[in-house]
């Protein structure tokens, strides 16, 4: 029987995120409090992509220095030295699982506002509930594309910064709008901004400009 170690990388990472979708999933079931949606997307998100950095990041590394024959640190010792090794990257990768849980957030907002009384209710009650089931499915697209964004930042893919400064700059550029049209509410977007800001920073740029591979990273 193949170990975990011999398997594919792909069957790696698929696993384990089907442990981590389940494991959150089975834990907000349990759970005896009710917590906002955003924030359950925000720990589910954070904790799915935890387990995707130990497992296929930090635990490649301290296997390597097993059979080099050097010392074994500690996970989170090897997963600080991972982090801090392009500071910037982990900055921008956090910013973007924001962007991931918000939308994701949004498309279960959607869904739920769908099967409600007060949607069921409506004279239209069927064109609405399909058109807030259109937006649902969009919102998830867009939280796969922000997720995409992340992964290809963290494999320093030149195409991922093309499309994280496209979304950041457009969530950016929206938020300003509707910040002029309702001055008196606060309606920018610290996240996206800040991510446009660190995307042109020069040691960011020249980065992803070389199309780095990333072999020390989301490669087991």
């Amino acid at each position: 029987m193949t170990s975990f170690n011999g398997l594919p990388f792909w069957k790696r990472a698929f696993l384990i995120n089907a442990v981590a979708i389940v494991g959150v999933f089975t834990g907000f079931a349990s759970a005896g409090v009710q917590l906002p949606t955003i924030l359950k997307a925000r720990i589910a998100v954070f904790t799915i992509a935890l387990m995707n950095f130990m497992l296929l990041v930090v635990r490649p590394r301290i296997i390597s220095q097993k059979n080099k024959g050097e010392a074994t640190a500690h996970p989170w010792s090897v997963a600080y030295q991972v982090l801090t090794e392009r500071p910037f990257v982990v900055a921008l990768l956090i910013l973007q699982l924001l962007g991931v849980s918000r939308a994701t957030a949004t498309s279960i907002v959607f869904v739920e506002t769908s099967t409600s009384a007060y949607v069921r209710g409506m004279a239209n009650a069927q064109s609405m509930s399909l058109r807030l089931m259109g937006a649902a499915v969009l919102m998830g697209g867009v939280a796969a594309l922000w997720m995409l964004g992340a992964v290809g930042l963290w494999r320093s893919r030149p195409w991922a910064w093309w499309l994280v400064l496209v979304l950041n700059g457009l969530a950016a550029a929206i938020s300003c709008v509707l910040q002029v049209l309702k001055p008196d509410e606060f309606l920018l977007d610290p996240a996206a901004t800040t991510a446009v800001v660190l995307l042109l920073f020069r040691s960011v740029r020249t980065e992803f400009r070389g199309g780095q591979t990333a072999n020390r990273l989301l490669v087991g």
